[in-house]
């Protein structure tokens, strides 16, 4: 198995708790590895998101392998607690994924196709996001 990392060379920083983007990129990592059969890929990508003319708004990294896979029946199910497709496994480790992207003002997307691997994009604001009220 390889793995393929394609990082943007200067990334801006990001207001988060680095513990827990550890945490999402070690859970995204260990499941793309888990799912890729000897020979196969994974990779890493990191890179920024333009949102208005000339500025950057948002950080994002992806990891995709070349692994099994999945149905559309269990995309509909991946980031519910206890759901598993693996024999040793709590179930958590998305749903947790997910919370900690959400709770950061993020978006967790994913695309998968039997037999064709997936790919997992974790964005990130680059800014604090203000919650409630108005200015």
């Amino acid at each position: 198995m390889s793995i393929v990392r394609e990082f943007a060379p200067r990334l801006p920083p990001v207001p988060l708790d680095p513990d827990q983007l550890q945490q999402v990129a070690i859970n995204l990592i260990k499941n793309a590895l888990e799912a890729t059969p000897a020979g196969g890929r994974v990779t890493v990508r990191t890179g920024t998101r333009t949102g208005r003319v000339g500025e950057a708004d948002w950080a994002w990294f992806q990891v995709s392998d070349t692994g099994t896979g999945m149905s559309p029946e269990t995309l509909k199910s991946i980031f519910e607690p206890f759901f598993t497709r693996k024999q040793q496994g709590t179930g958590l480790g998305l749903y947790i994924t997910h919370g900690i992207v959400e709770r950061h003002g993020g978006h967790l997307k994913v695309e998968s196709h039997e037999g064709q691997g997936s790919q997992f994009t974790v964005e990130l604001p680059l800014r604090a996001q203000s919650h409630g009220g108005t200015a």
